[in-house]
């Protein structure tokens, strides 16, 4: 069972992977994300970090056997998610020179 949430997970880390490369090399997010990304770049970041994280997540459950070792990378991966989440609420926050309206 272990093996099929790995696959997901990894599967996942690498759809969010494909969305972060194109956010920063097109500037193209999904369009339910447009109304609130206001930084396309610093959004491309976060999701390549947490595909990052998934990826970790994924590494843990499927290769890696060592109980010392998965706990390791299983705590990477959650502080990359982290860092992930606070880079992607960044980049909903308003622009200074967008004035107060947005």
């Amino acid at each position: 069972m272990l093996s099929y949430f790995g696959w997901a997970v990894g599967l996942a880390g690498l759809l969010f992977a494909i969305g972060g490369v194109l956010a920063l090399t097109r500037g193209w997010i999904l369009p339910y994300q447009r109304r609130w990304i206001r930084r396309t770049t610093v959004f491309g970041w976060a999701q390549l970090v947490v595909a990052v994280a998934f990826l970790l997540q994924a590494a843990e459950a499927l290769l890696v056997e060592d109980p010392g070792v998965g706990v390791a990378v299983s705590n990477t991966g959650f502080a990359a998610l982290l860092c992930g989440l606070g880079l992607a609420v960044y980049a909903q926050w308003p622009r200074e020179d967008a004035g107060e309206n947005g």
